[in-house]
Order: structure tokens, then C-alpha cells, then sequence
């Protein structure tokens, strides 16, 4: 049976890849809203006064809305990620009783990340 440290370790890993994803989603939309904007500014020759404010509306919610969606997500992945980091810590250096309550506490972690 693998000990709390490589739990803890695993999901470390886990939790930094959703944090990569969820940054990799957030700028992508950013930069989606920036292109949306930018084409709004080109086409404005062509467009209509209404047309231009809906298409422009559209790429600054891209920006502003969608893609500050992903902080909370972020913020909490990142916090989450440092009570693991100092669990793991303290396994290598806790008692045999601290020890079986930080496993019990990383063994309960690791059947939530399962559980979604």
C-alpha cells in the first residue's frame, strides 16, 4: 500500500494539472475576446453602428466575463495545492498518531479527487 506522501504526491500532480488547464482555458477565451474585438475594429468600415456595438459587446464579454470565470477555480486549485504540500511535509516528520491522522486526511483527499 503506497504511503500518504505519494497520495499526497499524486494529487499534487492533479491539482497542478487542473490549474495549467483552467489557465490554459482562461487565456485562451481572453485572447478569443481580444481577436473578436480587434476584427470589430477592422470590419468597422463595413459594419453598421448597431452591428459594430453588438460585435464589440460580444469579444468584451469574452474578455471580461468568460475569462475571469477561471480565477476562482485557480485561486482555489492553488490553495489546495499548498495544504497538500504542507501535509506532505509533515508526514515525513510527525508522530506515529499525527502520522495516521494526516494518512486518514490524505486518504479521504484522494477518494474526493476520485469522486469528482
Amino acid at each position: 500500500m503506497p504511503k500518504c506522501e505519494e497520495y499526497l504526491e499524486d494529487l499534487i500532480g492533479i491539482e497542478h494539472r487542473a490549474v495549467r488547464t483552467f489557465c490554459l482555458f482562461g487565456a485562451g477565451i481572453f485572447f478569443l475576446g481580444l481577436a473578436v474585438i480587434g476584427c470589430s475594429f477592422v470590419m468597422s468600415k463595413w459594419l453598421g453602428s448597431d452591428s459594430f456595438k453588438l460585435i464589440f459587446g460580444v469579444g468584451g464579454g469574452f474578455v471580461s466575463s468568460l475569462s475571469g470565470l477561471q480565477i476562482k477555480e485557480i485561486v482555489g486549485g492553488r490553495s489546495r495545492i499548498a495544504v497538500m504540500e504542507t501535509l506532505k511535509a509533515r508526514a515525513q516528520i510527525a508522530d506515529e498518531q499525527e502520522r495516521k491522522q494526516i494518512e486518514e486526511t490524505a486518504w479521504k483527499l484522494f477518494q474526493k479527487a476520485a469522486a469528482g
